[in-house]
């Protein structure tokens, strides 16, 4: 399976989980699933970064790319002045934080008696 460039990381990711919910990889899942997504992207700037990284699981290498087509939405979001969206943005896979999102409880912390 190989990302439509047009289709979204996202996408490609729920595809294979799909996918991959079909088949009984048992314990080789996480590998299979890493290795589909690494060979499936579609991005040769995001698959060369995946690959130089050592040992992945899937579940880092979907927020590595998550994060890659965040970014790129940001950057060609900035006036062209700033940063042209031909510019690809280096991630740093050390500063990647895989923490749950504590954004909603901020604006609605838990009411306490």
């Amino acid at each position: 399976m190989v990302r439509n460039p047009n289709r979204g990381i996202r996408e490609f990711i729920l595809d294979l989980l799909t996918q991959a919910a079909k088949c009984d990889f048992g314990d080789l899942l996480d590998m299979q699933l890493k290795n589909r997504l690494i060979a499936g992207i579609n991005n040769t700037v995001l698959q060369n970064e995946l690959l130089k990284l050592s040992s992945p699981t899937f579940k880092y290498g979907r927020a590595y790319c998550e994060q890659y087509q965040d970014i790129r939405a940001a950057t060609c979001r900035l006036p062209s002045n700033l940063q042209p969206c031909s510019i690809h943005s280096r991630l740093n896979p050390r500063k990647l934080m895989l923490q749950p999102d504590v954004s909603n409880r901020l604006h609605n912390p838990p009411h306490t008696m």
